[in-house]
């Protein structure tokens, strides 16, 4: 390994490690998901924006490394850029993480992606490329004009009142009622009825895979995906939008 590859390497490691702007903007302008369901890795953006430029952008997420290293390098390299420069950027790491471009052939685009050229290592695996693009890609649906404005999300528990492997009922104020379940560590929502015969959900079993189960029917869904797993259920579980927040669970829109 060159000496240069083993720097871009230390790069993406300790953006994994320790992941800048890795929060949530409140106020935001905007707020886009991404999702990679090859490797799994999910991300939640937020942009705050002044007229066409980036102020703030902030990122929060499970995935592998090069996806956060990505995620975190990206969100130091548009704040502050116009629209039309984070576009730029955009293209020219596509190019580089696709191997269309030679960032340390050209003195100027060199300049232009700094530490982001650690990423051009990913164009020789293929299979990663989507990993270190998914940030960009929710960037770019961030910055486009039909972006969703980012809306309101509802405190409604506290992280140690949902323990791991635990499901616990909830009323938003708006009245929907809500399954908290904590996975591994990640705490999710789904909506508190099974779809077969609308027994509470927070009744049930959190499995080890993921998975809850009806206490009454044995119907089973996945916690963060809402989907069947097994009947009688054939329609699937509403998921919501989860933020973790100072030791606080707000929960936010319908995913579906």
């Amino acid at each position: 390994m060159s000496n240069l590859d083993s720097l871009y390497q230390e790069i993406i490691l300790e953006h994994n490690r320790r992941p800048r702007n890795y929060r949530v903007i409140e106020n935001a302008d905007r707020m886009v998901e991404g999702h990679n369901p090859l490797c799994g890795d999910a991300l939640t953006l937020w942009v705050k924006l002044d007229g066409d430029r980036v102020t703030d952008v902030s990122f929060q997420g499970n995935g592998c490394a090069i996806s956060r290293a990505s995620a975190s390098l990206m969100t130091e390299a548009v704040k502050g850029k116009s629209r039309a420069a984070a576009h730029e950027l955009f293209e020219r790491v596509h190019e580089l993480v696709t191997g269309k471009l030679d960032a340390e052939a050209d003195g100027t685009i060199k300049h232009m992606l700094g530490s982001l050229r650690a990423l051009g290592g990913v164009s020789r695996f293929p299979i990663r490329v989507k990993c270190a693009s998914l940030a960009w890609h929710a960037l770019r649906s961030a910055l486009s004009e039909e972006a969703p404005v980012a809306q309101e999300f509802e405190v409604v528990a506290r992280v140690e009142d949902v323990p791991e492997g635990e499901l616990r009922a909830v009323t938003t104020a708006l009245g929907d009622e809500i399954c908290l379940f904590n996975f591994r560590g990640t705490i999710g929502a789904v909506h508190n009825a099974c779809t077969h015969a609308e027994f509470p959900m927070s009744d049930g079993t959190l499995k080890s895979d993921g998975t809850i189960e009806c206490v009454w029917h044995g119907a089973q869904y996945s916690c963060l995906t809402g989907a069947v797993r097994r009947g009688p259920a054939v329609d699937p579980l509403t998921v919501y939008d989860v933020r973790v927040v100072d030791g606080k669970v707000l929960v936010g829109p319908r995913r579906r």
